[in-house]
C-alpha cells in the first residue's frame, strides 16, 4: 500500500482537488483488499490462468486508482502499465536471486513471506527510480537520492542472506516475524523521512532564490521608477527652459541663446531615456543596459520592432524575463576583456502573433553557462522559463560560438492579435 502511494503521488501526478487523501488510502485499502481476496479464493496461485487474473486484476485496480490523480486517461494507462510491469520486473528478479542461492528447493508460507517482502522492497527501489524521472521534481542534492536509495538496496541483500532453513525459521518464528516487520517498517520510515528532508532542503533553496529574486525585482523597479522621475523632471524643467529662450528672443540675445540651447541638450542627452517603444520595462531597461555596457566597453546592438498594445505578458513579467536575460548577458561579457564583447538584443512582436526576444551575447566558454546555479546563471532562468511556460510560451539557450537566448510567446487575446492593413 505504501508503495503503490508513492508511486502514484511521486512518480505519476498530484491527487485531484476536492479529493481528500483520506479517500485515496481508503480506496488504496480496499485495492489491497480484493487483491488479498483474489490470492486467497484462487486454488493454484502458480497455475498460467491464475497468474494472468491476479496480474490483470492488479493492472485494473492500478488503473482505477488513477483515476484519483489530475492526469489524462492515456496517462493513466501507461502509468497503470508501468507500475504493473515493474512489479513483475521485481518478483522475476526476486526469483532468480532465490534460484541463485537456493536452486529454488525450498518451500513454505516462511519462504514466501520472506520472497514477497523481498520482491516489494525490490519494487519499491523501481519506484523511487521512477519518481527521479518526474519533470517538476524538487530539485536537491544527488546525497539525498543516494541516502533515499540506501537502505532498500541494503535490505534486498539482507534478505538475499538470511537463513531460510524452514526448521531453523520454525525454531525461532517470533524473531523471524519481528524482523520481517521491522524490515517493513524501516523502509517506509526512512523513505518518508529522507523524501521530507529532501523536500525541506529544496523549499529551503526555492525560497532563497525566491528572496533574491523579490530584491532583483525590486532593484528594477526602482529603476523604472526613477526612469519615470527623470522624464517627469524634463517635463517640468521643459517650461523654465521655455521661458528662458522666449527671454533672449525678447531681448535679441541670440548668441547667448545659442549656447544655452547647446548646453541644454547635452544635458537633455544625458538624462533622457532613448529608447521609445511606449513600454516603460522595454524602454527604461534597454537604455540602462545599453549605459551600462557602453561603460564597461561592451558593444550593445539592439532591434526593437514592438507595437506596445500587443505585448502578451503584463509589466512585472516582462520586468523578470527581459531584466534576467539582461542581466546574464552583462555578466558574461564582463568576464571577457573590454574591446572584444558584444551584446545583441531582437525584441519583435511579429505578423504570426508572437512576441519574441533574442538576447545574443559573447561568453567565456570555460565555466560560463555549463549549469552552474549561482542566482543569476541557474535561479535567474528558471524565472523566465517558468514565466515563459506560464504564459504557454518556448524558452531555448544555445551556447555555441555565442550564447543565445530565446523567448517566444503567443500572443493569444483577440484585441493584440495582428491585423493586416486594409487598402
Amino acid at each position: 500500500m505504501f508503495i503503490l502511494e508513492t508511486y502514484l503521488t511521486k512518480t505519476t501526478g498530484r491527487i485531484k482537488e476536492g479529493i481528500r487523501k483520506a479517500w485515496f488510502w481508503l480506496a488504496i485499502l480496499a485495492v489491497e483488499i480484493i487483491l488479498q481476496v483474489n490470492t486467497a479464493v484462487l486454488v493454484d496461485s502458480s497455475s498460467r490462468l491464475s497468474i494472468l487474473v491476479t496480474n490483470l486484476i492488479s493492472l485494473l485496480t492500478t488503473f482505477f486508482l488513477c483515476f484519483f490523480l489530475d492526469t489524462g486517461i492515456l496517462q493513466k494507462v501507461i502509468f497503470s502499465a508501468i507500475f504493473q510491469t515493474a512489479a513483475l520486473i521485481s518478483e522475476n528478479i526476486c526469483v532468480t536471486i532465490s534460484s541463485l542461492l537456493y536452486s529454488g528447493t525450498l518451500t513454505g508460507y516462511e519462504y514466501d513471506i520472506s520472497m514477497n517482502l523481498m520482491s516489494k522492497i525490490i519494487l519499491l527501489i523501481f519506484t523511487i527510480l521512477l519518481s527521479f524521472m518526474k519533470k517538476d521534481r524538487p530539485k536537491h542534492p544527488k546525497e539525498y537520492s543516494v541516502l533515499m536509495l540506501f537502505t532498500p538496496i541494503l535490505t534486498v541483500c539482507l534478505l538475499a542472506l538470511m537463513p531460510l532453513n524452514r526448521d531453523y525459521i520454525n525454531s525461532h518464528i517470533s524473531f523471524f516475524s519481528i524482523i520481517w516487520i521491522y524490515i517493513a517498517v524501516i523502509n517506509i520510515v526512512h523513505t518518508t523521512l529522507v523524501e521530507r528532508l529532501a523536500d525541506s532542503y529544496a523549499s529551503r533553496v526555492y525560497a532563497s532564490a525566491l528572496e533574491k529574486q523579490l530584491v532583483y525585482q525590486k532593484e528594477k523597479y526602482t529603476q523604472l521608477g526613477e526612469s519615470y522621475k527623470k522624464g517627469r523632471r524634463i517635463i517640468h524643467d521643459i517650461k523654465h527652459h521655455n521661458e528662458v529662450l522666449k527671454s533672449y528672443i525678447s531681448k535679441g540675445k541670440y548668441a547667448e541663446m545659442y549656447d544655452y540651447l547647446t548646453s541644454y541638450s547635452d544635458a537633455l542627452e544625458k538624462t533622457y531615456i532613448k529608447i521609445n517603444t511606449g513600454n516603460l520595462v522595454i524602454d527604461s531597461l534597454i537604455t540602462n543596459y545599453n549605459d551600462m555596457a557602453a561603460y564597461s566597453d561592451i558593444r550593445f546592438i539592439y532591434n526593437l520592432e514592438v507595437d506596445n498594445a500587443r505585448i502578451p505578458l503584463p509589466d512585472y513579467d516582462l520586468c523578470i524575463v527581459l531584466g534576467n536575460l539582461l542581466d546574464n548577458s552583462l555578466h558574461a561579457c564582463e568576464h571577457l576583456p573590454a574591446g572584444n564583447s558584444f551584446i545583441k538584443v531582437n525584441i519583435v512582436s511579429d505578423r504570426t502573433d508572437r512576441f519574441v526576444i533574442i538576447i545574443e551575447n559573447t561568453y567565456s566558454q570555460i565555466g560560463s553557462h555549463s549549469g552552474h546555479h549561482s542566482f543569476d546563471h541557474g535561479y535567474g532562468l528558471d524565472n523566465v522559463r517558468q514565466v515563459t511556460e506560464a504564459h504557454h510560451g518556448l524558452m531555448k539557450t544555445d551556447a555555441a560560438d555565442t550564447y543565445k537566448a530565446t523567448v517566444i510567446i503567443p500572443i493569444t487575446d483577440r484585441k493584440q492579435r495582428y491585423t493586416p492593413p486594409v487598402f
